[in-house]
């Protein structure tokens, strides 16, 4: 019966979408709209335990790492709504929620496995620099946060615990960053040894899939501009 119960509230979400792509241009206008996308965003409790549940479900490593991005996307924008609102226990709340999935994001990334023949490598090329995207737009997002602090009605002790929060989710999120970049570099060396390419030929290859990547996600705002 739970069984079903849990079904029966997650498959309204099962058609979200999975994956995030990527470009290495952290100041790339696309990036800066991505991650504006929730400025005037809402969520609830209901929406939070949904994506909650599809990570439940979801074995894949690297997607589970992409629904795990998506909930801590959500609990800043719980964060955000609160400390508009001026409820502070809310926002410290929403921001140790975010905390705690950073870190098993972390862990999870460490533990990526290291794929040996050709097609694994390009497949785990693919993967990772998807999650870079997500890393930099989660890395936006988190330093708007912080900027709406301004409009917050906040004393200056609430302030401080609030920014020491977002300057240690700041940290967290860096450390990601850097296991992804090591796994991604990994992975091209051994790109390098399969294929007995030069660094330069296998930094091709990566080129080409973030561009590949970043013209759909211009395509998809484009669309998404289109209907507004």
């Amino acid at each position: 019966m739970m069984a079903m119960m849990l079904s029966a509230f997650a498959m309204p979400l099962m058609a979200a979408e999975e994956a995030v792509t990527t470009d290495t241009v952290t100041t790339d206008s696309t990036l800066e709209v991505e991650a504006a996308e929730d400025d005037d965003a809402t969520t609830s409790t209901g929406e939070i335990m949904g994506n909650q549940i599809k990570t439940w479900f979801t074995f894949n490593q690297e997607k589970k790492l992409a629904l795990e991005l998506k909930l801590a996307d959500l609990r800043l924008i719980q964060a955000r709504i609160a400390a508009k609102n001026g409820n502070t226990d809310a926002m410290e709340k929403a921001m140790d929620a975010h905390e705690r999935i950073l870190n098993k994001i972390q862990e999870r990334t460490g533990k990526l496995k290291d794929a040996s023949d050709e097609k694994g490598l390009k497949d785990s090329a693919d993967k990772l620099v998807g999650l870079e995207r997500a890393i930099q737009v989660h890395e936006l997002k988190i330093a708007r946060l912080n900027t709406r602090l301004d409009n917050a009605n906040l004393t200056e002790e609430q302030r401080a615990k609030i920014e020491a929060k977002i300057t240690k989710a700041e940290g967290v999120t860096s450390k990601i960053r850097e296991l992804q970049q090591a796994k991604l570099d990994k992975v091209k060396t051994r790109l390098m040894a399969v294929k007995n390419l030069t660094e330069e030929q296998a930094n091709a290859i990566i080129a080409e899939k973030s561009a590949a990547v970043k013209a759909k996600i211009q395509e998809k705002l484009q669309n998404q501009a289109g209907k507004v």
